[in-house]
């Protein structure tokens, strides 16, 4: 649990330093005040987080050599943070 947290909070960090610069064209730039459009920007992020963490799922769920237990759950896991891992290697 605490390794998926600490992955969900890196992608986060990850992806806020991505969109930035991309930040102009989100529909963001319509609020009017720097609290709303930090609010709404906030959202985004929370969006591409969820889903980059839902392809990273999809993409592990099938690769299993196991089809239910502990085992499985293990190697899920561990395909997840290998693609949560190239995915912010490839952010850098």
């Amino acid at each position: 649990m605490k390794i998926n947290l600490a992955l969900a909070a890196a992608a986060v960090l990850g992806v806020t330093a991505i969109s930035m610069p991309d930040a102009s064209a989100a529909p963001c730039d319509t609020h009017k005040t720097k609290f709303m459009w930090r609010s709404c920007m906030s959202k985004e992020v929370d969006k591409l987080n969820a889903a980059i963490s839902a392809k990273a799922l999809d993409l592990c769920y099938g690769k299993t050599n196991s089809e239910r237990g502990p085992t499985a759950v293990d190697e899920r896991l561990a395909c997840r943070i290998d693609k949560l891992t190239k995915t912010l290697q490839g952010m850098n």
